[in-house]
């Protein structure tokens, strides 16, 4: 009865670990970028360091280098999305409106499909109600994304920075949490796949 009631306390306890991880993916996906991203800057920022440079201004140089990048790709990339958008927009609404006059005569599946699909009119003036309201709360929803999407990206270079600056104690910190006899094992496994 006891071994029944240990092992039904690791389930639990397993499947509560499980539960509270989920409740948790995007802290913990966060968390595991910001590792993954501290190991692939890593080689850059030490060989900086083998160059002369100190720590603090190989990582800055490193990390402006990144951040540079990403500013002048959005930069270069903006004009021409907003022209591809706007063509986007023009040819959906001008193929929405010949395939709804073809579909609306054409077979009886076609004519099912055209039948639940608003006429352009309608579908113009629903985009346009309120004073455009329904297209600018779609607008806002896709700015409040991709503002989500940049602060996780922010917070990711930041505590990346952190693992980069003080990698020695996290190693040790998280080599505690092994038993001691496989702490070096462990050790050679995370450098080893942290550098390939």
């Amino acid at each position: 009865m006891k071994r029944f009631a240990g092992y039904a306390l690791v389930v639990i306890a397993s499947l509560a670990t499980l539960y509270l991880l989920w409740l948790l993916r995007a802290v913990v996906g966060v968390f595991v970028l910001s590792l993954f991203f501290a190991a692939t800057v890593r080689p850059i920022i030490s060989r900086l360091k083998r160059r002369g440079l100190r720590t603090p201004l190989a990582l800055g140089i490193t990390y402006a280098g990144i951040v540079l990048f990403f500013v002048l790709l959005v930069a270069a990339l903006s004009r021409p999305l907003s022209v591809e958008m706007q063509a986007l927009i023009d040819a959906f609404g001008s193929q929405y409106d010949t395939g709804h006059a073809r579909w609306s005569v054409g077979t009886g599946f076609q004519k099912l499909v055209a039948a639940q699909l608003p006429p352009p009119n309608d579908l113009y003036e629903s985009l346009a109600a309120d004073d455009g309201r329904v297209l600018v709360n779609a607008l806002f929803r896709v700015g409040q994304t991709a503002g989500a999407v940049i602060a996780a990206l922010v917070l990711v270079m930041v505590i990346s920075i952190y693992w980069t600056l003080d990698q020695a104690h996290f190693e040790r910190v998280w080599l505690a949490l092994v038993a001691p006899e496989h702490r070096a094992r462990a050790r050679e496994i995370w450098r080893a796949t942290e550098w390939g």
